[in-house]
């Protein structure tokens, strides 16, 4: 009887450890798969990495030699103002009295062109005119003074004669041919509407509201130019 008992036992035993051991080498396996999985992981995320790019080889640069002053004597050009002597007796008005606005704090606009087509440069000043709050009944005077050069170096004020005798706060100037006569036309800026002035043989004529360029009258413009943006052959502004 105890024989048969310590046999039984002896089987028991045995078997625990065939269970024992299956797991051992089950364990084992799983171990080996994980690390193997953990190190394959690491080989691809290494060599997936994108190698730093090479830096830039510096360049030989020249070797910039210091300035030196010119050995040549610079020519020597000198002014006289002959303003009076010429004839322009123009005085430009800010209206810089009174309450302080912010275009009194800009100059005027300046052009010489060929008015009346005899070859030599005339000259348009443009200039402001006092406020409302300091002008009473006074008369405002004009914002626009051309001058017609007389070839000789003298000017004199055809601004009235020009149709150009006109009440307004003038800024800049453009000139051109709007309209391909010959003639060169002129375009200011004013504090309101602003004037395109057709020039019809040395007289002008204010076109800016029918050609749709006068703008609203509580605006203010300050400078302008005309230039071909459309390649088609005519001035654009």
């Amino acid at each position: 009887m105890r024989d048969r008992e310590h046999q039984d036992d002896e089987e028991l035993v045995a078997a625990d450890d065939a269970v024992i051991g299956r797991a051992l080498r089950r364990s084992a396996l799983v171990f080996v798969a994980a690390a193997a999985l953990l190190l394959g992981g690491w080989w691809l995320f290494y060599t997936s990495k994108t190698a730093p790019p090479p830096q830039p080889k510096p360049k030989d640069l020249r070797h910039i030699e210091d300035l030196r002053p010119a050995t040549e004597a610079a020519p020597k050009v000198t002014f006289r103002d002959v303003t009076k002597a010429a004839g322009i007796d123009f005085v430009h008005v800010s209206g810089a009295r009174g309450e302080k606005l912010l275009p009194e704090t800009m100059g005027g606009g300046v052009a010489f062109f060929d008015y009346d087509g005899d070859g030599d440069q005339d000259l348009l000043l443009t200039s402001g005119i006092p406020w409302p709050h300091d002008r009473g009944d006074k008369p405002t005077g004009s914002g626009l003074r051309l001058y017609a050069n007389d070839g000789k170096g003298g000017f004199r004020d055809v601004t009235k004669a020009a149709g150009l005798e006109i009440s307004c706060y003038a800024m800049g100037t453009a000139v051109g041919d709007i309209d391909g006569d010959g003639d060169v036309d002129l375009f200011v800026t004013t504090l309101g509407h602003n004037l395109l002035l057709r020039n019809d043989g040395g007289k002008f004529v204010e076109c800016g509201k029918e050609s749709g360029v006068a703008g609203d009258a509580n605006t203010w413009s300050s400078s302008a130019g005309f230039f071909d943006c459309d390649n088609d052959g005519d001035l654009d502004l």
